[in-house]
């Protein structure tokens, strides 16, 4: 087995509310690796807080949950670090000993400061990635364009309002300052920091594809050189 077939990397899809981070999931990450035939794990910390309180395992705790989602508030870290590192394992019991070429899709998370120590180390930890493959992507949309995908553009509802107000507030005290962490963690690690339009996230899919990929699977890409791999 070749170095190149054992690589294995991840990224991380950061962002305002409604910036299209499902979006570039679908379209970029997940079309992709369909493409080139890699294994993609794609963890949503969003879908993982819905099917906790769906679930209702723990009344309390799924009824703070789903307040806060419907308020526009953050779900606290120590929650969000719990639900991440159970999905981490869960996900490390299928796929963590493969040899196949591997990435790793973070959806909505490290978002906050407190989150960002526990995704990376329990990244690195199950998956043996590199700290230089940890990669993030941070989808620059906006603040309008956001907030008319949330629905509030046209309509004059104090309740929707109030909802989009908290979740902005959220993102310039918690989420923007987490993104510069998040830049300086790159910096530091030697991984990327990419800054992807997610305006014309469909559009744009395959050059977007191109700048996050084509050095890792150049093949894909006509033209490119593929750099070194890090192996796992």
């Amino acid at each position: 087995m070749d170095n190149y077939k054992r690589l294995r990397t991840a990224f991380a899809i950061v962002g305002a509310p409604s910036c299209a981070k499902g979006t570039c999931v679908k379209y970029v990450f997940e079309d992709f690796c369909k493409k080139a035939g890699i294994t993609m794990i794609d963890i949503s910390v969003g879908q993982l807080l819905k099917r906790h309180v769906s679930e209702m395992k723990d009344r309390r705790l799924a009824a703070q949950i789903l307040d806060d989602m419907n308020s526009g508030r953050l779900v606290s870290d120590s929650v969000v670090n719990a639900v991440f590192a159970d999905a981490m394992e869960d996900a490390a019991s299928l796929y963590g000993d493969t040899d196949d070429p591997l990435m790793i899709v973070l959806d909505g998370v490290p978002k906050t400061a407190g989150q960002i120590k526990p995704s990376v180390s329990s990244v690195t930890d199950k998956f043996n990635v590199p700290v230089s493959e940890f990669n993030i992507v941070h989808i620059s949309t906006p603040p309008h364009i956001c907030a008319y995908r949330m629905g509030i553009q046209g309509r004059r509802d104090g309740i929707v309002e109030a909802i989009v107000a908290t979740r902005f507030k959220e993102y310039f005290e918690k989420i923007l300052p987490a993104i510069k962490l998040l830049k300086d963690f790159t910096d530091n690690s030697e991984s990327e920091f990419y800054e992807i339009n997610g305006q014309f996230m469909i559009d744009e899919a395959y050059s977007y594809q191109k700048k996050l990929f084509s050095h890792l699977w150049p093949e894909y890409f006509p033209g490119m050189v593929r750099r070194i791999p890090i192996t796992a």
